[in-house]
């Protein structure tokens, strides 16, 4: 089973819950964790990594909070993952010493390939609409 990490996790969540408001608007991070069902002291240091990256922006005091750094069209879900995770890997034989004669390292490149293709593709705008999962 490839599984992502909780941080990535809460982070997809997170986006989406800016994505869904309307973007631009400035969210509390107490409202972000309570709809995204996670950690308030966990999502605050997820969304330093976010801030990094660039894809949300933050604001402090009264009328402040988060809010996404740009349009959710713009966003994919790799971004997101990557802000917090680093490149996407399939750990099995990532850089083994055997790449060179073991003939399912290229379907592993293949494979790790597609699902980066896959969570690229996606934006935040694609799902912000959804009503499937609240």
């Amino acid at each position: 089973m490839i599984q992502l990490t909780r941080a990535a996790e809460y982070a997809v969540r997170g986006v989406l819950c800016l994505a869904r408001s309307n973007g631009f608007k400035w969210v509390l991070l107490e409202e972000i964790a309570r709809r995204a069902q996670a950690p308030e002291k966990f999502m605050a240091k997820i969304f330093q990594s976010l801030v990094h990256a660039g894809i949300v922006e933050s604001a402090r005091g009264a009328g402040g909070g988060f809010r996404l750094a740009k349009p959710a069209g713009t966003v994919s879900v790799l971004d997101v993952i990557q802000a917090v995770e680093g490149p996407v890997e399939l750990s099995f034989c990532r850089r083994c010493n055997m790449s060179a004669s073991c003939p399912i390292c290229g379907t592993w490149g293949d494979a790790r390939d597609a699902l980066v293709e896959a969570l690229d593709d996606r934006s935040f705008a694609d799902f912000a609409t959804s009503t499937k999962g609240g």
